[in-house]
């Protein structure tokens, strides 16, 4: 008798649990809903005026990859400037970002399941400190 009631209690547990299809966490949805609570924090503090340092790794020219200083105005980029302070020349072809951007870029990166995605976000002011977004199948 003691084997039935024990059998009786469990079917509710088992029942409960869906072994064929386990809920994974999606972490590409938490990464993306963590970047969308940064975003808000980062715009509550209603900076427009900044300079970050950015430097972007990847097969482009040297001008795409020196680690640059950016300056934002009015969340417009006013100036672009290599390590020693000279002006970096605009081209159409290397995109510079501002920090909100930056997350705009994470969001895409994020959106594209072809790229394994690396962020880390500034603690005090919460915009993107870092991000990596790597195609493990291109060439």
């Amino acid at each position: 008798m003691r084997f039935r009631q024990f059998l009786v209690a469990a079917l509710p547990l088992v029942a409960s649990c869906d072994f064929l299809n386990p809920k994974d966490p999606d972490y590409r949805q938490i990464a993306l809903d963590e970047t969308n609570r940064r975003e808000a924090l980062w715009k509550a503090l209603a900076i427009h005026n900044y300079d970050f340092d950015f430097q972007r790794q990847c097969a482009c020219s040297v001008t795409a990859t020196q680690p640059v200083r950016i300056s934002v105005r009015a969340d417009v980029i006013t100036h672009v400037r290599d390590i020693l302070g000279g002006e970096v020349t605009p081209q159409a072809d290397i995109p510079w970002p501002t920090i909100d951007s930056l997350f705009l870029w994470s969001r895409l990166l994020l959106a594209d399941r072809g790229f394994a995605v690396e962020m880390e976000f500034d603690e005090q002011f919460n915009h993107p400190k870092h991000i990596r977004g790597e195609n493990p199948v291109a060439p």
